[in-house]
């Protein structure tokens, strides 16, 4: 009889502190606040409890913060995939002016189409359109996501920047454990100068982010980017492009590592000259990377796509790279696939220094990536058999 009653009093504690820890787990995740912060989550069994102030992302939540509706320095968590299937583009905007930080756990966030018919001259793109130096994404999967820069001006503007990236157009941030599959960047600029008028447009374009000025870490992009732009000039006018194109980022002045991309990338320019007028293009073009600049760092990386090259005038400059178009900052350990390639209907001038050029098996090993780009398979890369690594849950 005594040691029925013991094992009947240990079983009412266990029952006590199981549903202890479920009612915990539950209040933890549904939390929502306005006030306090939070760096991490914390994962018990299926469940995540989330730190008191942060908010939980829900499909609608996360449309209220693509609406502007929530504060844009707020902690976010994902506690399950999120599915945008069913909005129109039009239903809501990308997120602007981003400072606080977004916690994916593993999760997926896809399923929708971003356009931009804006005819403003200075446009940023991206679930993120832009992200300052105290904003943090990490440990998300995005999938399915179309990103269009459908030119609103109709080639009326004369004067043109436009930062477009799947997560992020202009990223001065942290972006960590991130992965884009299944999406697509397209479309360009269109400038035209008037006459005795001139015109110019930076365009800058990556299937992670469009131009980066912060830190990008253990992500990658398996982003086919497609860039057409057109600069037209009339009489006695001139016109002049600089475009930055990459398979992650197409400009970066930050630091970024241990991450690759696996999309091929295309980079064409129209132009069209009036009598007594010019038009000049400079295009920077990589598979990782179109353009780093002085003091950009780029490390332990490698990207297996090919890269096309064609602009009609041969005026102006041509950099080319199956990983960094053209260097000025510092690079270290690039990693290109054999076999991938280069076609431009001009001359061009390709960067290749610190690249290693080697096979497919070695670029989906373990043990390979381990030792020479310094991936963790440990805590954050998953080798997948006859397949790049992916990111762990």
């Amino acid at each position: 009889m005594k040691q029925k009653k013991q094992m009947l009093a240990i079983l009412i504690v266990l029952l006590i502190m199981f549903n202890s820890s479920m009612c915990f787990a539950y209040w933890a995740t549904y939390i929502e606040s306005a006030n306090g912060s939070s760096s991490t989550t914390l994962s018990i069994g299926d469940w995540i409890v989330v730190p008191p102030g942060s908010i939980v992302v829900t499909e609608e939540v996360l449309v209220d913060l693509l609406m502007g509706e929530l504060p844009l320095d707020g902690d976010y968590v994902l506690t399950g995939d999120v599915d945008l299937t069913d909005y129109a583009e039009n239903d809501f905007e990308p997120i602007t002016n981003f400072s606080g930080s977004f916690e994916g756990n593993g999760f997926s966030i896809g399923g929708f189409e971003i356009v931009n018919t804006n005819a403003d001259p200075n446009v940023e793109i991206g679930i993120f359109l832009n992200v300052g130096t105290e904003g943090e994404i990490s440990n998300i999967n995005i999938s399915d996501v179309t990103v269009v820069q459908n030119d609103g001006s109709a080639g009326n503007n004369t004067n043109e920047t436009s930062y477009v990236g799947v997560l992020v157009g202009n990223n001065e941030g942290t972006i960590s454990n991130v992965q884009i599959i299944g999406s697509s960047i397209t479309g360009g600029n269109q400038v035209s100068s008037g006459v005795f008028g001139s015109s110019t447009t930076k365009l800058y374009a990556g299937g992670l982010v469009g131009r980066n000025s912060g830190s990008i870490r253990n992500s990658y992009a398996r982003v086919n980017v497609t860039l057409n732009s057109s600069l037209s000039t009339s009489f006695l006018g001139n016109s002049t492009g600089d475009i930055y194109v990459g398979g992650l980022v197409g400009f970066n002045e930050g630091e970024i590592s241990q991450s690759y991309a696996t999309g091929n990338v295309s980079s064409i320019v129209d132009t069209s000259a009036g009598f007594l007028s010019s038009t000049s293009v400079n295009t920077y073009t990589g598979g990782l990377v179109g353009y780093n600049a002085n003091g950009g760092y780029v490390h332990h990386v490698f990207s297996t796509g090919s890269i096309h090259v064609s602009v009609d005038t041969n005026s102006g400059s041509r950099y080319i790279g199956l990983v960094v178009g053209r260097n000025e900052g510092t690079t270290t350990n690039l990693y290109r696939l054999n076999g991938s390639t280069i076609t431009c209907n001009q001359s061009y001038t390709v960067y290749n220094n610190q690249t290693t050029v080697t096979t497919l098996n070695n670029l989906q090993s373990a043990t390979y990536l381990n030792n020479n780009l310094l991936f963790d398979f440990n805590d954050i890369w998953l080798e997948v058999p006859s397949d790049y690594p992916i990111l762990k849950d």
